[in-house]
Protein backbone atom coordinates (compact mmCIF):
# COMPACT_ATOMS: atom_id res chain seq x y z
CA UNK A 1 0.00 0.00 0.00
CA UNK A 2 1.56 3.43 -0.91
CA UNK A 3 1.64 6.63 0.71
CA UNK A 4 -0.49 9.13 -0.30
CA UNK A 5 -1.01 12.35 0.72
CA UNK A 6 -3.76 13.73 3.27
CA UNK A 7 -5.98 16.80 2.31
CA UNK A 8 -3.84 18.95 4.39
CA UNK A 9 -0.24 17.82 2.73
CA UNK A 10 0.61 20.95 0.61
CA UNK A 11 3.57 22.78 -0.96
CA UNK A 12 5.68 25.32 1.08
CA UNK A 13 7.39 26.81 -2.19
CA UNK A 14 6.60 28.00 -6.25
CA UNK A 15 7.22 24.00 -6.89
CA UNK A 16 5.31 20.61 -6.00
CA UNK A 17 8.50 19.30 -4.47
CA UNK A 18 8.47 19.91 -0.64
CA UNK A 19 5.13 19.31 0.67
CA UNK A 20 4.64 20.57 3.81
CA UNK A 21 3.21 18.41 7.09
CA UNK A 22 -0.20 17.56 7.85
CA UNK A 23 -1.51 20.37 9.74
CA UNK A 24 -4.19 18.89 12.18
CA UNK A 25 -5.09 22.02 13.21
CA UNK A 26 -4.83 25.99 12.18
CA UNK A 27 -1.79 26.93 13.26
CA UNK A 28 0.02 26.41 9.99
CA UNK A 29 -2.68 28.03 7.32
CA UNK A 30 -0.95 31.46 7.46
CA UNK A 31 1.92 29.73 5.58
CA UNK A 32 -0.95 28.69 3.19
CA UNK A 33 -2.69 31.31 2.74
CA UNK A 34 0.37 33.99 2.15
CA UNK A 35 2.09 31.40 -0.21
CA UNK A 36 -1.28 31.98 -1.97
CA UNK A 37 -0.99 35.40 -1.79
CA UNK A 38 2.45 35.84 -3.34
CA UNK A 39 1.51 33.83 -6.32
CA UNK A 40 -1.04 35.28 -7.55
CA UNK A 41 1.19 38.99 -6.86
CA UNK A 42 3.59 37.27 -8.69
CA UNK A 43 1.76 36.86 -11.62
CA UNK A 44 0.97 40.98 -11.95
CA UNK A 45 4.69 40.81 -12.67
CA UNK A 46 4.76 38.23 -15.20
CA UNK A 47 1.96 39.86 -17.13
CA UNK A 48 3.75 42.94 -16.86
CA UNK A 49 6.69 41.20 -19.22
CA UNK A 50 4.69 39.14 -21.65
CA UNK A 51 2.11 41.53 -22.40
CA UNK A 52 2.55 45.07 -21.47
CA UNK A 53 6.41 44.53 -22.52
CA UNK A 54 6.75 46.82 -18.85
CA UNK A 55 9.46 45.36 -16.30
CA UNK A 56 12.13 47.62 -14.43
CA UNK A 57 14.97 45.60 -12.57
CA UNK A 58 17.00 47.21 -9.64
CA UNK A 59 20.63 45.74 -10.67
CA UNK A 60 23.66 46.59 -8.01
CA UNK A 61 25.79 49.17 -10.01
CA UNK A 62 23.54 50.42 -12.35
CA UNK A 63 20.55 53.66 -11.90
CA UNK A 64 17.43 52.52 -10.58
CA UNK A 65 14.95 52.52 -12.67
CA UNK A 66 12.97 55.74 -12.98
CA UNK A 67 8.77 55.54 -13.13
CA UNK A 68 7.14 57.82 -14.83
CA UNK A 69 3.58 57.57 -12.62
CA UNK A 70 3.00 56.04 -9.10
CA UNK A 71 1.01 52.97 -10.94
CA UNK A 72 3.98 52.14 -12.38
CA UNK A 73 6.18 51.81 -9.43
CA UNK A 74 3.14 50.17 -7.60
CA UNK A 75 2.55 47.48 -10.26
CA UNK A 76 6.42 46.54 -9.74
CA UNK A 77 7.14 47.28 -6.03
CA UNK A 78 3.77 44.96 -4.91
CA UNK A 79 5.81 42.29 -6.64
CA UNK A 80 8.42 42.34 -4.80
CA UNK A 81 6.94 40.77 -1.82
CA UNK A 82 6.90 37.41 -4.39
CA UNK A 83 10.47 36.49 -4.13
CA UNK A 84 10.84 36.86 -0.36
CA UNK A 85 8.27 35.05 0.64
CA UNK A 86 8.64 32.19 -1.75
CA UNK A 87 12.17 31.65 0.04
CA UNK A 88 10.73 31.90 3.10
CA UNK A 89 8.52 29.71 3.12
CA UNK A 90 10.26 27.08 1.33
CA UNK A 91 12.80 27.40 4.49
CA UNK A 92 9.57 26.73 6.51
CA UNK A 93 8.34 24.12 4.70
CA UNK A 94 11.39 21.70 4.34
CA UNK A 95 11.44 22.65 8.24
CA UNK A 96 8.22 21.21 8.61
CA UNK A 97 8.96 18.22 6.53
CA UNK A 98 12.05 16.91 7.88
CA UNK A 99 9.94 16.94 11.30
CA UNK A 100 7.31 14.92 9.97
CA UNK A 101 9.42 12.59 7.97
CA UNK A 102 11.88 11.95 10.95
CA UNK A 103 8.55 10.89 12.39
CA UNK A 104 7.90 8.24 10.16
CA UNK A 105 11.44 6.78 11.03
CA UNK A 106 13.45 8.46 7.77
CA UNK A 107 16.98 8.71 8.47
CA UNK A 108 18.57 11.86 8.26
CA UNK A 109 20.29 11.01 5.55
CA UNK A 110 17.15 10.25 2.93
CA UNK A 111 15.90 13.45 3.91
CA UNK A 112 18.40 15.14 2.78
CA UNK A 113 19.15 12.88 -0.23
CA UNK A 114 15.17 13.61 -1.09
CA UNK A 115 15.99 17.67 -0.45
CA UNK A 116 19.02 17.43 -2.72
CA UNK A 117 17.26 15.59 -5.78
CA UNK A 118 14.50 18.07 -5.20
CA UNK A 119 16.61 20.71 -5.47
CA UNK A 120 18.03 19.50 -8.29
CA UNK A 121 14.93 18.99 -10.23
CA UNK A 122 14.10 23.09 -9.78
CA UNK A 123 17.46 23.44 -12.06
CA UNK A 124 16.45 21.92 -14.41
CA UNK A 125 12.93 22.70 -14.91
CA UNK A 126 14.46 26.44 -14.97
CA UNK A 127 16.88 26.04 -17.80
CA UNK A 128 14.34 23.29 -19.86
CA UNK A 129 10.98 24.06 -19.15
CA UNK A 130 10.46 27.68 -17.96
CA UNK A 131 13.21 28.99 -19.99
CA UNK A 132 11.78 28.77 -23.41
CA UNK A 133 9.01 30.88 -22.45
CA UNK A 134 10.98 33.51 -21.06
CA UNK A 135 13.25 33.41 -24.15
CA UNK A 136 10.24 33.22 -26.57
CA UNK A 137 8.48 35.90 -24.75
CA UNK A 138 11.52 38.32 -24.98
CA UNK A 139 12.53 37.45 -28.69
CA UNK A 140 8.56 38.10 -30.30
CA UNK A 141 8.42 40.95 -28.92
CA UNK A 142 9.61 44.28 -30.54
CA UNK A 143 12.85 45.26 -28.58
CA UNK A 144 12.01 48.85 -28.42
CA UNK A 145 8.96 48.10 -27.09
CA UNK A 146 10.39 47.44 -23.67
CA UNK A 147 10.06 49.37 -20.46
CA UNK A 148 13.47 49.98 -19.85
CA UNK A 149 15.25 47.68 -21.64
CA UNK A 150 15.66 44.15 -20.46
CA UNK A 151 19.10 44.47 -19.13
CA UNK A 152 21.46 44.09 -16.09
CA UNK A 153 25.29 45.01 -15.38
CA UNK A 154 27.74 44.69 -18.61
CA UNK A 155 24.08 45.41 -20.86
CA UNK A 156 21.76 43.32 -22.35
CA UNK A 157 20.68 40.00 -22.95
CA UNK A 158 20.44 38.74 -26.27
CA UNK A 159 19.77 34.74 -25.58
CA UNK A 160 21.36 31.59 -23.94
CA UNK A 161 21.76 30.90 -20.93
CA UNK A 162 19.19 32.24 -18.06
CA UNK A 163 19.42 31.56 -14.43
CA UNK A 164 16.35 32.61 -12.84
CA UNK A 165 14.30 32.28 -9.51
CA UNK A 166 14.06 28.41 -9.77
CA UNK A 167 17.76 27.69 -10.18
CA UNK A 168 18.22 29.67 -6.66
CA UNK A 169 15.14 28.17 -4.85
CA UNK A 170 16.71 24.81 -6.18
CA UNK A 171 20.56 25.03 -5.05
CA UNK A 172 19.04 27.38 -2.11
CA UNK A 173 17.01 23.81 -1.22
CA UNK A 174 20.24 21.44 -1.67
CA UNK A 175 22.26 23.74 0.80
CA UNK A 176 19.49 24.09 2.91
CA UNK A 177 19.04 20.26 3.16
CA UNK A 178 22.32 19.62 3.61
CA UNK A 179 22.67 21.32 6.75
CA UNK A 180 18.65 20.93 8.09
CA UNK A 181 20.05 19.31 11.01
CA UNK A 182 21.26 22.18 12.29
CA UNK A 183 19.83 23.73 15.74
CA UNK A 184 17.11 26.61 15.02
CA UNK A 185 19.54 28.90 16.58
CA UNK A 186 22.27 28.16 14.44
CA UNK A 187 20.01 28.03 11.27
CA UNK A 188 18.77 31.73 12.10
CA UNK A 189 22.31 33.12 12.51
CA UNK A 190 23.45 31.16 9.45
CA UNK A 191 20.74 32.93 7.67
CA UNK A 192 21.43 36.45 8.93
CA UNK A 193 25.09 36.04 7.88
CA UNK A 194 24.65 34.76 4.29
CA UNK A 195 22.16 38.14 4.06
CA UNK A 196 24.59 39.98 5.22
CA UNK A 197 27.72 38.50 3.27
CA UNK A 198 25.73 39.19 0.38
CA UNK A 199 25.53 43.03 1.35
CA UNK A 200 29.21 43.25 1.86
CA UNK A 201 30.85 41.54 -1.07
CA UNK A 202 28.90 43.43 -3.78
CA UNK A 203 30.73 45.05 -5.97
CA UNK A 204 30.98 48.51 -6.36
CA UNK A 205 28.77 50.29 -9.28
CA UNK A 206 32.60 51.41 -10.29
CA UNK A 207 32.99 47.26 -11.02
CA UNK A 208 29.35 46.89 -13.19
CA UNK A 209 30.88 46.24 -16.49
CA UNK A 210 33.81 43.93 -14.89
CA UNK A 211 33.09 40.25 -16.94
CA UNK A 212 32.93 38.03 -13.67
CA UNK A 213 33.57 34.29 -13.87
CA UNK A 214 29.61 33.28 -14.00
CA UNK A 215 30.31 31.00 -10.91
CA UNK A 216 31.03 34.27 -9.26
CA UNK A 217 28.02 35.63 -10.82
CA UNK A 218 25.52 32.77 -9.56
CA UNK A 219 26.60 32.90 -5.81
CA UNK A 220 26.24 36.74 -5.45
CA UNK A 221 26.81 39.45 -8.35
CA UNK A 222 23.76 39.05 -10.88
CA UNK A 223 24.33 39.84 -14.41
CA UNK A 224 25.42 39.28 -17.80
CA UNK A 225 28.61 37.62 -18.67
CA UNK A 226 28.77 36.59 -22.62
CA UNK A 227 26.10 34.03 -23.05
CA UNK A 228 25.05 33.33 -19.02
CA UNK A 229 22.89 36.09 -17.49
CA UNK A 230 22.21 35.00 -13.52
CA UNK A 231 19.29 36.91 -12.29
CA UNK A 232 18.66 35.55 -8.75
CA UNK A 233 22.55 35.20 -7.04
CA UNK A 234 21.98 32.25 -4.43
CA UNK A 235 23.85 33.85 -1.18
CA UNK A 236 21.42 36.04 -0.30
CA UNK A 237 18.51 33.63 -0.83
CA UNK A 238 19.95 31.10 0.26
CA UNK A 239 19.87 33.26 3.75
CA UNK A 240 16.14 33.92 3.49
CA UNK A 241 15.77 30.47 3.12
CA UNK A 242 17.52 28.92 6.40
CA UNK A 243 15.81 31.99 7.85
CA UNK A 244 12.49 30.18 7.04
CA UNK A 245 13.82 27.11 8.01
CA UNK A 246 13.60 28.92 11.91
CA UNK A 247 10.05 30.11 11.03
CA UNK A 248 8.73 26.55 10.34
CA UNK A 249 10.55 25.33 13.64
CA UNK A 250 8.56 28.43 15.27
CA UNK A 251 5.21 27.53 13.41
CA UNK A 252 5.43 23.57 14.65
CA UNK A 253 6.90 24.21 17.93
CA UNK A 254 5.67 27.35 19.47
CA UNK A 255 1.90 27.87 18.14
CA UNK A 256 0.31 29.69 20.61
CA UNK A 257 2.99 32.69 19.79
CA UNK A 258 4.38 31.98 16.23
CA UNK A 259 2.23 34.59 14.90
CA UNK A 260 2.71 37.19 17.86
CA UNK A 261 6.49 36.25 17.59
CA UNK A 262 6.71 36.64 13.60
CA UNK A 263 4.51 39.44 13.36
CA UNK A 264 6.58 41.48 15.89
CA UNK A 265 9.68 40.28 14.21
CA UNK A 266 7.86 41.97 10.92
CA UNK A 267 7.45 44.95 12.19
CA UNK A 268 11.21 45.16 13.61
CA UNK A 269 12.29 44.62 10.34
CA UNK A 270 10.29 47.13 8.92
CA UNK A 271 11.74 49.85 11.69
CA UNK A 272 15.41 48.69 10.23
CA UNK A 273 14.27 49.50 6.73
CA UNK A 274 13.17 52.97 7.88
CA UNK A 275 16.64 53.62 9.96
CA UNK A 276 19.07 51.81 7.19
CA UNK A 277 17.26 53.97 4.05
CA UNK A 278 17.11 57.29 6.75
CA UNK A 279 20.86 56.64 7.06
CA UNK A 280 21.26 56.04 3.53
CA UNK A 281 24.58 54.13 4.33
CA UNK A 282 24.59 50.58 5.35
CA UNK A 283 22.58 48.47 3.69
CA UNK A 284 21.64 49.76 0.78
CA UNK A 285 23.23 49.12 -2.88
CA UNK A 286 21.82 52.48 -3.73
CA UNK A 287 21.48 55.92 -2.33
CA UNK A 288 18.10 57.17 -2.07
CA UNK A 289 17.89 59.51 -5.38
CA UNK A 290 15.68 61.99 -4.79
CA UNK A 291 13.45 63.59 -2.18
CA UNK A 292 10.43 61.36 -3.01
CA UNK A 293 8.34 58.23 -1.43
CA UNK A 294 9.20 56.54 -4.82
CA UNK A 295 12.80 57.41 -4.33
CA UNK A 296 12.65 55.90 -0.88
CA UNK A 297 11.37 52.96 -1.32
CA UNK A 298 13.10 52.11 -4.69
CA UNK A 299 15.64 49.78 -3.22
CA UNK A 300 17.69 47.14 -5.08
CA UNK A 301 16.88 43.47 -5.83
CA UNK A 302 19.66 41.79 -7.89
CA UNK A 303 21.29 40.86 -5.55
CA UNK A 304 18.52 41.70 -2.36
CA UNK A 305 20.04 44.49 -0.45
CA UNK A 306 19.20 44.78 2.92
CA UNK A 307 16.81 47.53 2.61
CA UNK A 308 15.00 45.35 0.49
CA UNK A 309 14.92 41.98 2.66
CA UNK A 310 14.18 43.89 5.66
CA UNK A 311 11.58 45.62 3.91
CA UNK A 312 9.85 42.88 1.89
CA UNK A 313 10.71 39.95 4.88
CA UNK A 314 9.06 42.50 7.22
CA UNK A 315 5.77 42.82 4.92
CA UNK A 316 5.43 39.25 4.31
CA UNK A 317 5.87 38.51 8.07
CA UNK A 318 3.12 41.26 9.33
CA UNK A 319 1.08 39.49 6.69
CA UNK A 320 0.90 35.97 8.58
CA UNK A 321 -1.11 37.92 10.99
CA UNK A 322 -3.57 40.23 8.89
CA UNK A 323 -4.61 37.45 5.96
CA UNK A 324 -6.56 34.52 8.78
CA UNK A 325 -8.83 37.63 9.17
CA UNK A 326 -9.78 37.95 5.53
CA UNK A 327 -13.57 36.84 4.91
CA UNK A 328 -13.72 33.00 4.30
CA UNK A 329 -14.28 33.00 0.54
CA UNK A 330 -11.10 35.07 0.05
CA UNK A 331 -9.13 32.73 2.42
CA UNK A 332 -10.34 29.52 0.08
CA UNK A 333 -9.17 31.28 -2.73
CA UNK A 334 -5.54 32.10 -1.46
CA UNK A 335 -5.44 28.60 -0.05
CA UNK A 336 -6.50 26.87 -3.71
CA UNK A 337 -3.47 28.71 -5.66
CA UNK A 338 -1.53 27.95 -2.62
CA UNK A 339 -1.75 24.23 -2.60
CA UNK A 340 -0.25 24.14 -6.14
CA UNK A 341 2.65 26.53 -6.85
CA UNK A 342 4.51 24.70 -8.97
CA UNK A 343 1.71 23.92 -11.09
CA UNK A 344 0.58 26.95 -11.14
CA UNK A 345 4.27 28.63 -11.71
CA UNK A 346 4.70 26.92 -14.66
CA UNK A 347 1.37 27.45 -15.78
CA UNK A 348 1.14 31.04 -15.40
CA UNK A 349 4.37 31.42 -16.85
CA UNK A 350 3.12 29.71 -20.58
CA UNK A 351 -0.35 31.20 -20.38
CA UNK A 352 0.47 34.67 -19.76
CA UNK A 353 3.42 34.13 -23.06
CA UNK A 354 1.06 33.06 -25.01
CA UNK A 355 -1.50 35.78 -24.52
CA UNK A 356 1.32 38.51 -24.95
CA UNK A 357 2.43 37.28 -28.31
CA UNK A 358 -0.19 39.25 -30.28
CA UNK A 359 1.10 42.12 -27.96
CA UNK A 360 4.57 42.73 -29.29
CA UNK A 361 4.51 46.39 -28.69
CA UNK A 362 3.41 46.09 -25.34
CA UNK A 363 0.14 47.41 -23.73
CA UNK A 364 -0.61 50.21 -21.06
CA UNK A 365 -1.22 49.22 -17.25
CA UNK A 366 -5.37 48.79 -17.39
CA UNK A 367 -4.92 45.94 -20.01
CA UNK A 368 -2.13 44.48 -18.26
CA UNK A 369 -4.32 44.40 -14.76
CA UNK A 370 -7.11 42.82 -17.23
CA UNK A 371 -5.17 40.30 -18.55
CA UNK A 372 -4.34 39.35 -15.10
CA UNK A 373 -7.55 39.07 -13.72
CA UNK A 374 -8.69 36.86 -17.05
CA UNK A 375 -5.66 34.97 -16.40
CA UNK A 376 -5.78 33.97 -12.78
CA UNK A 377 -9.09 33.27 -12.27
CA UNK A 378 -8.82 30.10 -14.54
CA UNK A 379 -5.87 29.33 -13.35
CA UNK A 380 -7.54 28.95 -9.87
CA UNK A 381 -9.90 26.21 -10.86
CA UNK A 382 -7.11 24.84 -12.99
CA UNK A 383 -5.04 24.18 -9.68
CA UNK A 384 -8.17 22.72 -7.76
CA UNK A 385 -7.99 20.03 -10.05
CA UNK A 386 -4.55 19.67 -9.96
CA UNK A 387 -4.41 19.30 -6.38
CA UNK A 388 -6.81 16.65 -6.27
CA UNK A 389 -5.04 14.79 -8.49
CA UNK A 390 -1.56 15.52 -6.86
CA UNK A 391 -3.45 14.01 -3.44
CA UNK A 392 -3.75 10.68 -4.57
CA UNK A 393 -0.48 9.95 -5.34
CA UNK A 394 2.45 8.85 -3.37
CA UNK A 395 4.54 11.05 -0.87
CA UNK A 396 7.42 11.10 -2.72
CA UNK A 397 5.93 11.36 -6.13
CA UNK A 398 7.45 14.14 -8.22
CA UNK A 399 4.31 15.23 -8.81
Amino acid sequence: MTDTATPREVAAIPADVVPAVTAASNRLTQLDLLRGLVMVVMAIDHVAFFVAKRHPGEYWGVPLPEYPSAIAFFTRAITHLSAPGFFLLMGAGMALFRESRGGLGWTQGRIARYFVTRGLLLVLINQFIENPAWITGFLVANPEAFWPAIAGPVGAFTGGVLFGVLTALGLSMVIAGLVSALPSAALLATGLGAMVASQVLTPDAAQAMVQFNPLVRLINVPGVTGFVFVIYAVLPWLGVTLCGMALGRLARNKPASFVRIATGTGAALLVLFLVMRVGDGFGNHHSVPGPTVIDFLNVTKYPPSLTFLSLTLGINLMLLGVLPHLPTTWRRVLDGYGRSPMFFYLAHIWLFMLIGLPFRNGTGYGVLYLVWVVGVVPLYFACKRYTAFKLAKPKESYW
